[in-house]
């Protein structure tokens, strides 16, 4: 199944390049709302060289040249790691999202490279309910979300989102409960407080679909690219 969806994720690519002239403004390509702007379906695993820079959305970039590489970062950390690519842009840019530790200053980070420097990154394809179970967390100081095992086949979720860190929260949603999962997506509803979960490798790809609020206070968001961290 997420192999089928790769490869639409790479016709995806092709069909955007066919397009003809580039799209008037550059849709933003940020590491916050990565998971938000894209759906899951169109993402698709990649890998690229190392210290492959990551370019800016704003003031004319990413087509301005190297000015527009990020500044304190040289870039992605080490090749052949798993990075996380939305579909391209009618001039060949790519969004790609970089985990936590994986660029060269440690950060987690979105940015845009060229379509033609990317390599497709093909994972174990499996719909186990069983590659839900676990810890994950945006990053050491984000949200995090707990998977186990629930009762006839539903998997027990406990999920807690921070605004604006989890050290000083101000504002703090909660996920409890249990959901089914149906191959790779697991989805939980309560109320008004609507979240989608989809396995993309290593990764959980989260969407909150609720109103703002429904899921806890003011700015809260269960939104993000988690990984597991046992």
């Amino acid at each position: 199944m997420r192999l089928k969806q790769s490869l639409a994720a790479v016709a995806l690519w092709a069909g955007a390049l066919s397009g003809g002239a580039a799209t008037a403004a550059t849709p933003m390509c940020r590491n916050g709302n990565f998971a938000k702007v894209y759906e899951p379906a169109s993402m698709v695993l990649v890998t690229v060289d190392t210290n492959t820079p990551l370019s800016r959305d704003f003031n004319g970039c990413p087509d301005a040249g190297p000015g527009c590489h990020q500044s304190g970062s040289s870039g992605v950390a080490a090749a052949n790691t798993p990075l996380i690519a939305a579909p391209a842009l009618a001039d060949g840019w790519v969004c790609v999202y970089v985990p936590p530790g994986k660029t060269n200053d440690w950060n987690s980070g979105a940015g845009y490279v060229r379509q033609d420097v990317l390599r497709p990154y093909t994972p174990s394809a499996s719909s186990d309910p069983t590659n839900f179970l676990g810890r994950w967390e945006t990053d050491p100081e984000g949200n995090q979300i707990r998977i186990a095992s629930g009762e006839s086949g539903a998997l027990a979720i406990i999920g807690d989102a921070y605004w604006p860190g989890r050290n000083e929260p101000e504002h703090i949603g909660t996920l409890r409960g249990q959901a089914m999962p149906v191959n790779s997506t697991l989805r939980f509803a309560d109320d008004d407080c609507n979240v989608r979960m989809d396995i993309l490798g290593t990764f959980l790809v989260v969407a909150d679909l609720s109103e703002p609020g429904a899921c806890g206070g003011a700015n809260v968001t269960f939104t993000g690219i988690y990984q597991r961290v046992r």
